[in-house]
């Protein structure tokens, strides 16, 4: 293995060579990581990984990329410009890992190609291999605490004047970088939700910072780090039992990456779909309105695959009055990526248009008139395939199709 310069602690190395050295030993090039399926009912031919299917190259696929990782521990390749291209290329969606079928699994149970990914990132963002775009948007999130180099203080300009923070609630909503600065239909909605239903919560105002996931996935580890160190301090400042959060990557990051990180978090994280399912359950929420709509649910990977939350969003769906939910032949941990995580939408903008609109039209296929989610960042990317694919079809995060159901 090439000099990592003391950038990995001695335990990811070890780990990360593990992993690489037992799939090595365990994949018998069968391509289940890529996926190629018939849905038998309608013969749509199905495809897995996004990369693989774009680039039509195996070095794309998971089984490739360990491979080439294989052959850096041997000497054979190093760390370059070609490698980066890989490597980054990648929305790590993590459908990979559901699909693979090889004899990886008698070697370890605890195999995550995704957490592969990552940590080779973490060595060629160290070597200033990242794209220069990933090398701006982390420089962003230092400077202004979000990755699209807005003003850290406009940070909650979208709050509507109606909605009062409550100081001495134990619930805040963790709003996020990109419901606050791009997506913020998605946050007015929620508070809006809140706000109807009489619930008390605040937020964490000019102490929110990014949520540390856009530097993650493209290797800045010790960033997502600090910005880890710095949220869930403010938090504990705050004495709160809850935090909600609309976005997928900020779930996933509080999580799951947050207790790898920092140890057990001393409070409860939910997203926001099952929070809207608990309020239901405790017949908080009424949903009276109907919704005449015919709708077809995206899994966000970051919530999905990555965490396991498929069936909250669903049975908030169903509990609309007189709307159908209709499924896409991939979903829940078989789902087709957005398109935009990995930070595939900031450097390769093409690809995830081309795997947005992959999706956009599955939906069609369907015969939905709506396709609803529940991150921004799907939002973002699937909005943008609509608008270039199917200007016809509808798009709704989750929390707003819940208000047009609320009396």
């Amino acid at each position: 293995m090439p000099n990592n310069g003391g950038k990995y602690k001695v335990k990811e190395l070890a780990e990360l060579m593990k992993y690489a050295y037992a799939y090595t030993l365990g994949c018998v090039r069968c391509r289940s990581c890529a996926g190629y399926y018939v849905y038998d009912d309608k013969q749509i031919q199905l495809k897995g990984c996004p990369s693989y299917w774009r680039y039509k190259f195996t070095a794309f696929s998971a089984g490739g990329k360990i491979f080439l990782l294989n052959k850096v521990h041997q000497g054979l390749v190093d760390f370059d410009e070609d490698l980066a291209e890989v490597f980054y290329k990648c929305t790590t969606c993590g459908l990979c890992k559901e699909n693979c079928i090889g004899t990886v699994w008698q070697l370890t149970e605890s195999f995550d190609p995704v957490r592969i990914f990552e940590l080779v990132r973490a060595e060629l963002f160290a070597r200033g291999l990242a794209s220069p775009k990933h090398k701006i948007f982390v420089e962003s999130i230092i400077q202004n605490h979000n990755p699209y180099r807005e003003k850290h203080e406009d940070r909650f300009k979208w709050m509507p004047a109606h909605i009062k923070i409550d100081e001495q609630s134990d619930l805040v909503y963790f709003v996020g970088c990109t419901s606050s600065y791009r997506r913020d239909e998605i946050a007015k909605a929620t508070v809006e939700i809140l706000h109807r239903v009489g619930i008390p919560f605040k937020t964490l105002g000019e102490e929110e910072w990014c949520c540390g996931s856009p530097a993650l996935r493209v290797g800045a580890r010790e960033l997502a780090r600090e910005l880890a160190e710095h949220n869930v301090r403010a938090l504990e400042k705050m004495k709160v039992s809850t935090v909600i959060t609309s976005c997928a990557g900020c779930y996933r990051m509080f999580k799951k990456d947050y207790p790898e990180m920092l140890g057990k978090l001393p409070f409860e994280v939910l997203h926001t779909s099952e929070f809207l399912e608990r309020l239901l359950d405790e017949g908080k929420l009424k949903l009276e309105k109907e919704v005449p709509l015919v709708v077809t649910y995206h899994d966000p990977c970051h919530l999905g695959r990555h965490v396991g939350v498929f069936e909250a969003p669903r049975k908030v769906l169903e509990a609309i009055p007189g709307l159908t939910l209709v499924e896409m032949p991939r979903h829940r941990k078989s789902a087709w990526c957005c398109g935009a995580g990995g930070g595939v939408k900031a450097a390769y903008p093409d690809f995830a248009l081309w795997t947005a609109i992959e999706r956009v039209k599955e939906a069609i296929e369907t015969g939905a008139k709506a396709l609803i989610s529940t991150c921004p960042f799907c939002s973002h990317n699937l909005k943008d395939a609509i608008q270039q694919e199917a200007p016809f079809l509808a798009f709704y995060d989750l929390t707003e199709l819940i208000l047009k159901a609320m009396p």
